[in-house]
C-alpha cells in the first residue's frame, strides 16, 4: 500500500478525511472516518479488527472498480481509472458509490455472496451462481450513480488530456 501524500484539493488525486488514494492499486479507498460519516458505522468494530477492516475497505473499492471494468475495454478502463483519480466530479461519484456499496455490503451480505461456491450442502442443491451474483454484486444505488456518471459507458473513449504522469 503506497498512499499518495497530497492533501491539496486543487491537485488530484488527493487524500482527505473521507478518502485516500493508493498509488500502487490506482484507486481511492474510504477511510474509517469516511465510512463512519457517510455510512454511519465503525468499520473496525463491525469487522472485528483493524486488519480485517483494512482488507474490507480495499475489497469494496476493488468491487466497484471491477464492476466498472465489466463495462469497459482495456483502454477505456485506463481512462476511467484516470478520470476517477484526476477529475473532481468522478472522485465525488466514486466516493458516493463506495459509501453505498459499504452500506449494501453489510446490510445484505453482498461481500459473502460473491465468494460463495454455489452448493447448498445442507439442502444438497446447486445454486445458479451466474444469476445470483449478477443481481447482487453491486448496490443498486451505486450502479445508478456509476451509470449516470458515464463510468458504465461501454463504448470507445478518447481523451487527448490523458497522461500517465505517475501521480495516479
Amino acid at each position: 500500500m503506497s498512499l499518495i501524500t497530497n492533501t491539496d484539493t486543487t491537485i488530484l488525486p488527493y487524500n482527505d478525511d473521507h478518502m485516500v488514494y493508493d498509488l500502487d492499486r490506482h484507486m481511492y479507498v474510504l477511510t474509517e472516518k469516511g465510512i463512519s460519516d457517510l455510512v454511519g458505522f465503525d468499520i473496525v468494530l463491525k469487522s472485528g479488527n483493524q486488519t480485517e477492516a483494512d482488507l474490507i475497505r480495499y475489497e469494496v473499492s476493488q468491487d466497484i472498480l471491477n464492476y466498472i471494468s465489466r463495462y469497459s475495454t482495456i483502454n477505456s478502463l485506463k481512462f476511467k481509472v484516470y478520470a476517477i483519480a484526476k477529475q473532481q466530479n468522478y472522485r465525488e461519484v466514486f466516493k458516493r458509490a463506495l459509501a453505498d456499496q459499504f452500506r449494501y455490503y453489510y446490510r445484505s451480505g453482498a461481500g459473502v455472496i460473491k465468494d460463495m461456491h454455489g452448493i447448498n450442502i445442507s439442502g444438497g442443491k446447486v445454486m445458479d451462481l451466474a444469476n445470483l451474483r449478477n443481481q447482487v454484486l453491486i448496490s443498486p444505488s451505486a450502479e445508478t450513480l456509476l451509470g449516470q456518471s458515464g463510468l458504465l459507458y461501454s463504448g470507445h473513449i478518447y481523451n487527448s488530456d490523458y497522461t500517465e504522469d505517475g501521480s495516479w
